[in-house]
């Protein structure tokens, strides 16, 4: 008598959350391969409340994203966003490098410009990808500085880029068209920048949720999702 075969159930490619309402890369830990697999099949009520249950049981990156997504907007739902707020400034002061990187962009958006700048700072010292990369933002606008320092943002985007973040690219040569490191920048940065958006966007495209395509765009006001409600 022949067994039938049991076919294991394919994960949906990460890539497949653009067209289920995705708006803009987000880090997924890759340990949290169900929650990608929820956002890419567009049921994003069952990966917040599947974030809110194992942050519930500690998990200080769970908590971390779920907070980070209600700061980008996330749509109206039945989790108490003041709780998890909370609990991820909590996760932040136990250490861990995600919670300290949305803690620091909270505090940013409130205008408390020092203490933005400490937390990304303590993000850095924990060597998270996105923060090194997104200090570079705090450090040409002189947030929580005695001056811009565009400088030490150069320096952090170079670091960033050469662990492998890839939107790190585009912000530098954004920069250097923008005049920030200088006009010598300029024509070399804009000529770059095409060759820049053919590396980088197709990684972004297939890798929503890497950390390597995540960077806090302070100019994206839009939320993380196409949707009204969650």
């Amino acid at each position: 008598m022949a067994v039938p075969i049991q076919l294991s159930r394919q994960p949906i490619p990460d890539r497949r959350a653009w067209r289920s309402g995705l708006a803009y890369p987000i880090w997924v830990p890759p340990q949290f391969r169900e929650i990608r697999g929820f956002f890419a099949s567009g049921n994003f009520a069952m990966a917040c409340s599947e974030l809110l249950r194992l942050s519930e049981t500690g998990s200080s990156p769970a908590v971390a994203l779920l907070d980070y997504l209600f700061f980008r907007g996330l749509p109206p739902c039945d989790i108490d966003a003041a709780d998890v707020r909370a609990r991820c400034r909590r996760a932040a002061e136990r250490g861990d490098e995600f919670a300290q990187y949305v803690v620091a962009w909270r505090e940013f958006a409130e205008c408390r410009y020092h203490e933005a700048t400490k937390w990304m700072a303590k993000s850095v010292q924990n060597r998270f990808l996105p923060a090194i990369c997104d200090s570079a933002q705090l450090s040409a606008r002189g947030s929580g500085m005695s001056r811009k320092r565009p400088d030490l943002a150069r320096k952090y985007l170079w670091q960033a880029i050469r662990r492998g973040h890839r939107l790190a690219i585009l912000l530098l040569l954004r920069y250097g068209m923008k005049g920030v490191f200088g006009l010598l920048w300029r024509v070399p940065a804009a000529v770059a920048f095409p060759i820049g958006l053919v590396w980088v966007m197709p990684f972004v495209h297939l890798r929503p949720f890497d950390i390597r395509a995540f960077a806090h765009v302070m100019e994206r006001t839009m939320p993380p999702f196409a949707v009204r409600t969650i």
